[in-house]
Parts: C-alpha cells; structure tokens; sequence
C-alpha cells in the first residue's frame, strides 16, 4: 500500500512522468490527469494527500480548479 497519495495533473505526458516516477519510487501513488476537469474528476473519487500541477491548465483555469 501506498504512503501518499499525490495528484499530478499536466497536459504533456513527459512532464507528468518526472514526478510521478519519483514518487512511485519513493513509495507513494501518483494518480495522474491531463486537464483540470479530469484533475478534478479523479480528485474526488481518489482524494489525494497532494498535488503536483502546471499552472496553465487545459479545460479549466488553475484559478477555479484550486477553488
């Protein structure tokens, strides 16, 4: 079982592989999205411990998906 769970959300693939292998190696579960609607959609039926995400989001502003 994973320690943390941690979202990271980006729209290009090899941005989100950098942390996310980090943090699997580490021992944490890195639950992944590539737009804010899916960062939100996943957040609510995977509630994360944190968040790792670019600040220009696709679909929906970093502004109301931190809302």
């Amino acid at each position: 079982m994973a320690d943390k769970k941690i979202l990271v959300v980006d729209d290009e693939t090899f941005i989100i592989n950098l942390p996310r292998n980090g943090l699997t190696e580490n021992g944490s579960e890195a639950i992944q999205a590539d737009n804010g609607v899916d960062a939100l959609l996943s957040g609510q039926e995977n509630i994360p411990d944190g968040l790792i995400s670019d600040i220009r989001l696709n679909r929906l502003t970093w502004y109301y998906f931190l809302r």
